[in-house]
């Protein structure tokens, strides 16, 4: 008994109880939660700016093909 007492003093983390209260997992998943909001915004925006690249790859090639038609006329 006296030994156990003794290990408890010196290390008390080995006989806390192990897992997470209601208030850890609730901060936890509001951050999650906000994390993956803010994710979810980006998506929209980053994929319109890809639309317009490919969009803007596709109008220069065609020129590209028109001015090389013409200068072999």
């Amino acid at each position: 008994m006296l030994k156990k007492k003794i290990l408890k003093f010196i290390f008390p983390m080995i006989f806390r109880q192990k897992g997470l209260t209601l208030v850890e997992v609730a901060i936890v998943l509001v951050i999650l939660g906000l994390l993956i909001g803010l994710g979810a915004s980006l998506i929209g925006p980053l994929t319109k700016r890809a639309k317009i690249t490919e969009t803007r790859d596709i109008v220069n090639a065609a020129v590209e093909s028109v001015i090389g038609f013409a200068a072999k006329k």
